[in-house]
């Protein structure tokens, strides 16, 4: 999904349906490119800093607080933003495979994230491949409540990201390195969105006042980031261009917008201002039963009703809504 411009006032927030769906890969092999790294020793003050469209650049500034000044409210991730051209051959290099690993010996896992919106209803989707050249394990996160920023769902499908790879790195660690050492083998967890307003967010640089399902989803960005880290794995969030044609987010749009769909058709929303009335109802509302075991959308629900809002919603035109299928 293209970055949209989100109301200032978001619904809220929780994930899981599953969902799985396959399609093929095309190999491609471009060469690797040199990408300037920007830290915080290059620029005084990061937060005034605005990437220009034309620039690539990395960073791994920690998000804003949000609740405490603990290193836990710091995402153990690197944030990359690169241009269209250099993010497309970094992307398909991903896609074929042909990523180097930082550590020699380190396993790579990649992820295919994306996320629509259809009249107030919306779902992330996760894309992976088990084996090259292989077909996608796709798995859809529906978003259980009114939603009218599509940057919060872009969010939402990144943190499902997160926990998948955490599932994944457990269940390799069990495994000791197959060179007889008995050491554990090293992770490397690489995440593509094509929402460089999400990535933003992450990384801290968005100065704009976050809605309060944002901020808790950011936080569920930054407490998977950090388990993965104690697992020992390398996290990096990377921007692929949106309809380039790149198979994993081919395969992650098409995912999460059959979901979308799906739950607007269930709910009965035909059309935008359906969709208005049902979020200005109860943006916090659930759209379905949720699990009565513990999961991460019992923590998100618990957490946005503990949670008050930082601002208080305002009324928005239909106009303003940004209901569309990208």
């Amino acid at each position: 999904m293209a970055d949209q411009k989100c109301p200032r006032s978001s619904a809220s927030a929780t994930p899981p349906e599953h969902t799985a769906s396959a399609s093929r890969h095309h190999d491609r092999k471009p060469p690797r490119d040199e990408y300037r790294i920007l830290t915080k020793d290059a620029l005084k003050n990061i937060e005034d800093y605005e990437l220009p469209l034309d620039q690539d650049a990395e960073d791994s500034q920690p998000v804003r607080k949000l609740r405490s000044n603990s290193d836990l409210d710091r995402p153990q991730v690197k944030v990359f933003i690169r241009t269209r051209e250099k993010a497309l051959i970094f992307a398909m290099e991903a896609q074929s495979w042909n990523l180097k690993p930082v550590n020699k010996n380190a396993r790579i896992h990649v992820f295919w994230t994306d996320a629509s919106v259809v009249n107030a209803c919306a779902a992330g989707a996760v894309a992976r491949q088990e084996a090259r050249p292989g077909e996608f394990v796709t798995t859809t996160y529906t978003y259980p409540c009114p939603v009218l920023c599509p940057l919060t769902v872009e969010i939402f499908a990144i943190a499902n990201a997160l926990s998948e790879a955490a599932t994944r790195v457990r269940e390799c660690l069990r495994v000791p390195a197959a060179d007889g050492s008995g050491r554990l083998p090293q992770h490397e967890v690489f995440v593509f969105t094509d929402s460089e307003g999400a990535l933003r967010v992450i990384r801290g640089t968005n100065k704009k006042a976050l809605s309060q399902d944002t901020q808790v989803l950011v936080q569920f960005v930054t407490s998977m980031s950090v388990e993965l880290k104690a697992l020992g794995s390398l996290v990096e969030l990377h921007l692929v261009p949106g309809h380039s044609k790149v198979p994993g987010n081919c395969e992650a749009h098409t995912a999460s917008r059959y979901a979308a769909r799906s739950l607007a058709s269930q709910r009965g929303m035909t059309n935008a201002e359906e969709g208005m009335r049902l979020y200005q109802k109860g943006p916090f509302t659930a759209l379905f039963p949720l699990p009565e075991e513990p999961s991460f959308l019992l923590d998100l629900m618990r957490a946005l009703h503990l949670t008050k809002p930082v601002y208080p919603g305002q009324a928005l035109g239909i106009g303003f809504l940004p209901i569309f299928e990208d």
